[in-house]
């Protein structure tokens, strides 16, 4: 199973793991709350399960389609500006 974690490419996927946890469904957007990736956001195509300071985001609207996600995958990027410098993103959404 994909493992994503606050990597800022290859889809934040860094390894391939076995587990018994229970996966993110596909189409989920995992953004990085830190790190140097920090909100790094992906679309994910396959099931996964994430590392530390990784938020899952599940659409409201199940009829999104995945051009609706990377666009917000875009709007979440540009605001990295903001949670750079030590500021990670993790205290603003937990």
């Amino acid at each position: 199973m994909n493992f994503a974690s606050r990597a800022m490419g290859n889809n934040g996927i860094t390894a391939r793991v076995l587990t018994t946890a229970t996966p993110g469904a596909p189409g989920e957007i995992t953004v990085a709350l830190g790190g140097n990736g920090v909100l790094s956001s992906f679309v994910q195509p396959e099931p996964f399960v994430c590392g530390r300071d990784v938020m899952i985001l599940t659409a409201k609207d199940p009829t999104m389609t995945t051009v609706e996600k990377l666009w917000w995958c875009r709007c979440i990027w540009e605001n990295r500006h903001k949670f750079s410098y030590g500021r990670g993103a993790g205290g603003q959404y937990r």
